[in-house]
């Protein structure tokens, strides 16, 4: 059986997503390795989250939900 999984974000547009996308899914990316392999703990996973949402995480969160919410008009 294939499993194909879609992203329900795809249709939608962040342009915080498009200037910083790449730049916060390494850090988040990075910071899972970390605490995965033990060199960080999770106060350490939690301080990564907490700069990932500074640095755009939630600005992009918050273009998502709008332009979703807009979607459903």
């Amino acid at each position: 059986m294939i499993w194909l999984l879609i992203n329900p974000t795809n249709p939608l547009i962040s342009n915080t997503f498009n200037t910083k996308g790449v730049e916060l899914a390494t850090a988040i990316d990075d910071a899972k390795t970390k605490f995965i392999y033990g060199k960080i703990d999770e106060a350490g996973w939690n301080k990564a989250i907490e700069e990932w949402r500074k640095n755009g995480g939630d600005k992009i969160m918050e273009e998502y939900a709008e332009n979703f919410a807009k979607s459903k008009k």
